[in-house]
Order: structure tokens, then sequence, then C-alpha cells
């Protein structure tokens, strides 16, 4: 967020890794005593390309513990931070060594740039693909003015199975981590509640909760 900062880009003037304007509007930035929900923090990190895994802490994954998310940025292996909240609020941010845990410095701000330089905001997922199937849409008319039909079908062909498996993908994944989400909010739910309520009463309780928050 500085713009004091002079970057020196190699393989990135090379190549095309698209649209740093996109890259850039999908950090998410974090302070202590910011208002977020913690799985409202697990399901923007979802979505631009961290994996949860509470076994094998690497690069690009986060796990979870309690009230408490750590997180690997794609961008280093020497340290990790570690965002630990109280009820809806960041109570505190802290830089961790990998290994022991240790905290190392305590942060005032961090931002959280997406695991990819191919990653892409849900918002403009259909614009995308919308995109693709327009321009391959173009190059088999091309094809066929030219004669070239057996090349327009295949094209039209590969174009529409690839589209078809990168919905299919998408969607597995949305379902999977709703899943994830689901259980994470139930364990939640369940650990205020049964102060109050056993059994069947219970159960009734939670299940109206998790419809309140919109996981039925």
């Amino acid at each position: 967020e500085r713009r004091d900062v002079i970057i020196v880009a190699s393989v990135s003037c090379i190549y095309g890794l698209g649209s740093p304007e996109n890259y850039g509007s999908l950090g998410i930035s974090l302070r202590p005593h910011q208002i977020i929900e913690r799985n409202d923090l697990i399901k923007k990190l979802v979505n631009i390309q961290y994996e949860r895994n509470d076994i094998e802490f690497k690069r690009a994954t986060f796990r979870v513990r309690g009230d408490t998310i750590e997180i690997i940025p794609s961008y280093t292996s020497e340290y990790a931070y570690r965002i630990e909240f109280f009820d809806n609020e960041i109570e505190s941010i802290k830089e961790i060594e990998l290994v022991t845990g240790r905290p190392v410095s305590t942060l005032e701000h961090m931002l959280i740039f997406p695991a990819t330089h191919y990653a892409v905001g849900s918002e403009n997922l259909e614009n995308v693909l919308a995109q693709i199937k327009h321009d391959a849409e173009i190059e088999v008319d091309a094809f066929k003015k030219a004669g070239k039909l057996i090349e327009a079908q295949r094209l039209k062909e590969r174009t529409s199975y690839d589209l078809e498996m990168i919905n299919k993908c998408l969607n597995s994944i949305t379902i999977d981590n709703q899943e994830e989400l689901k259980e994470i909010e139930e364990k939640k739910i369940r650990k205020k509640l049964e102060k109050k309520y056993s059994g069947d009463e219970l159960e009734r309780k939670i299940r109206e909760k998790l419809y309140q928050k919109g996981y039925f």
C-alpha cells in the first residue's frame, strides 16, 4: 500500500502474468481491532487460492486453531503470520517463527496477496469465461471461412470441454469449502449452546443457527 517503493521486475517483464490491477485488488488488508469474522477471512483466503492445511504447513497455506488463523504467504517461507481473534474482531497480528511458533514481532498492518498471479476474483470469473467463449467463436468462424472445417470443429469441441471442466472444478471447490466452513461454524455454535441445551434440543438449536447463517 506504500507508494515510496521501487519495484524491480525480471520474469514479470518477460511473461504475461495477468493484470497487476486485478492481482492488487484481490489483496486482503488486515489490522488489529478490525471487525471481520474469522470464517469471512477463511473465505477470503480460499478465494485468493490459499489452501487450508492443518498438517503440512507450507507456502500459500493456512491453518485454523480455535480463534487463531496462521498463514504462510506465497511470497515467503521464512516466517508465518498469526492472526488472533476476539469474537468478530482481530485482536493481534504477529509474525512468528515457522519451527517454534515464537512471536518475532507484532504488526499494525499486513497485506496478503493472492497465492498465484493467475488468481481471479469470483466477481470477475464469469466475465473471463464469457470472454474465452467469445474469442473461441471468432476463431472458429475464421477457420470455417478459410475452409478449415476440421480445425474449426476441434477448436470448438476443445474450448467447450475446457470451459465445462473449469465450471465443474470451481463448483466442486465451492462445495468442499462450504462444507468445511459449515463444519467449523457448527463446532463454534455447539460450544456456545451445549452449556444451555442438550440432546435433541441442542441439535435443533444448532440447525436453527446454521440455517440463520445460510448453511442450509
